[in-house]
């Protein structure tokens, strides 16, 4: 019988089909791969111990020298045995992988980065049949020559996976290990680890092999003004670490992230609940394939918010306290205060999604429809970005329609009446439509696949772009200036 609660397990399929989870591995993800000699690749002190043999051969192990230290030294005094004895321990026998990497690698991930410079996406390839190839790259950036596998199948995108601290082919100067070569690369913020950080507090993540104690992940979050401030979790995607242990600090401390402790191991998760989403793969990548191809057309400006929210920067200076219009990183950071009109919304927002959209006779209803009104300068928008990143924190698929961007009716039926996928849509402004608003939120109630529609009207426009009689029995109102902190 299963250990791991049945939650972990709807709300992944959900976020795997819609092609939103995050892949993020260290070394205890390649326990049970082995090197070409059948010997399991070294982890940590085991790899210690076997450069100490090329810095003191003879001599018996010093439990005090590190392996930065130990790195460090066989990097300068034996650089071609150094070199030798990576190429030789971090380089992944295909046949060696059991089958649970198949069932691991072959989830739809949005992206897959990793702390290891082993090559064991390269040997899975050569291993398993898998649905996708890999675009393998360095995180080191002046090493980033991307090497790509080729697809199975060409009409799927590859899957990019980073290894932040370098990848073998680059060893032993591409990789990092050192106590210098971390001290190299603390001292500036580098795009890799930016964009890494980004997705993780943006979109659901699922580590394994690590407690996340990697200080260069730190020091970027700290960057980005991310450290965990009281209130804000709620903000965040809901993420899992897959580890069999995990100290009670180290739990409390991601907690704040959103990050929940899953006790088994990779196997153990692979087996009892990846292996029951295969039905989620190809919803998966044909959910990727359509993001990819949106950049092509007017539908790449309905964003998903997990996308909005990793393109901020919340450390970014703001002018919001002063009066101007809330940007994403406003939310992000804690600069808005949380109202009542939030709260108020949110709730109708959770009954409105768990709703069953067909009546006793099977037949489909219309809505349902979260119309937020008020005056200019009543904090529409902030309320609006605010719900939006909690149901997107959630795991519903929430999409993005912003008052500055040009998005036709057309585009958004087109983007609403995709059967493939469930959706969440918000319009801010949504009064620029004028007579064409109330056409548009019936045409994008004509499929299930809409869970919740959700607008921004001022109140002066209301009864002029909204027919009241035609969206009876739809429409929930807020009004946004009837508000007070909550």
């Amino acid at each position: 019988m299963s250990t791991i609660d049945s939650t972990v397990s709807s709300f992944l399929q959900f976020q795997f089909e819609h092609g939103r989870v995050v892949l993020f591995t260290g070394s205890g993800f390649s326990w049970g791969a082995t090197d070409s000699e059948g010997n399991r690749l070294p982890i940590g002190p085991a790899l210690a111990r076997e450069i100490w043999d090329i810095c003191f051969p003879g001599e018996a192990f010093d439990n005090e020298s590190t392996l930065q230290d130990l790195f460090q030294t066989a990097l300068v005094k034996h650089r071609s045995a150094l070199m030798a004895l990576l190429q030789r321990r971090l380089r992944v026998a295909p046949s060696s992988l059991p089958d649970y990497y198949r069932t691991w690698l072959s989830m739809p991930w949005r992206r897959y980065y990793t702390l290891n410079v082993d090559d064991l996406e390269s040997a899975a390839t050569r291993r398993f049949e898998l649905p996708r190839g890999f675009r393998s790259m360095s995180g080191i950036l002046k090493y980033n020559s991307p090497t790509e596998e080729r697809a199975k199948s060409a009409s799927q995108p590859l899957l990019e996976v980073v290894h932040l601290n370098g990848m073998i082919d680059d060893a032993p100067d591409g990789v990092t290990f050192s106590t210098m070569q971390y001290a190299e690369r603390m001292t500036t913020q580098e795009p890799w680890y930016a964009r890494m950080v980004a997705d993780l507090l943006s979109y659901p993540v699922v580590f394994v092999g690590t407690p996340l104690d990697e200080s260069l992940l730190w020091q970027h979050i700290e960057f980005r003004g991310e450290k965990g401030r009281r209130g804000l979790s709620e903000l965040r995607p809901r993420s899992f670490l897959i580890s069999p242990k995990l100290s009670r600090a180290r739990q409390s401390l991601l907690k704040q992230f959103n990050v929940e402790w899953v006790s088994c191991t990779a196997e153990q998760f692979a087996g009892e609940v990846l292996d029951k989403m295969h039905t989620s793969i190809l919803p998966g990548l044909k959910a990727l394939g359509v993001q990819l191809a949106g950049i092509k057309s007017g539908i790449s400006q309905i964003v998903d918010v997990g996308a909005i929210i990793a393109r901020t920067r919340p450390a970014s200076p703001s002018a919001f306290l002063l009066g101007d219009e809330p940007k994403w990183s406003d939310l992000t950071a804690g600069r808005a205060i949380e109202r009542s009109v939030d709260v108020e919304m949110l709730e109708h927002c959770r009954d409105a999604v768990a709703r069953d959209r067909r009546d006793g006779a099977g037949k489909l209803k219309p809505g349902p429809l979260l119309l937020l009104t008020g005056t200019a300068g009543s904090g529409k928008s902030t309320s609006l970005i605010r719900l939006a990143i909690k149901l997107s924190a959630a795991g519903n698929a929430v999409h993005w329609v912003d008052s500055d961007v040009d998005v036709s009716p057309r585009d958004i039926k087109k983007f609403c009446l995709d059967e493939s996928r469930k959706k969440i849509l918000f319009i801010d402004d949504a009064d620029r439509y004028g007579s064409e608003l109330a056409p548009l939120i019936c045409d994008a109630f004509s499929t299930e696949a809409t869970q919740l529609v959700v607008v921004a009207v001022r109140s002066s426009k209301v009864d002029r772009v909204l027919n009241p009689a035609r969206l009876q029995g739809i429409a929930e109102r807020v009004n946004a200036n009837e508000t007070a902190p909550s």
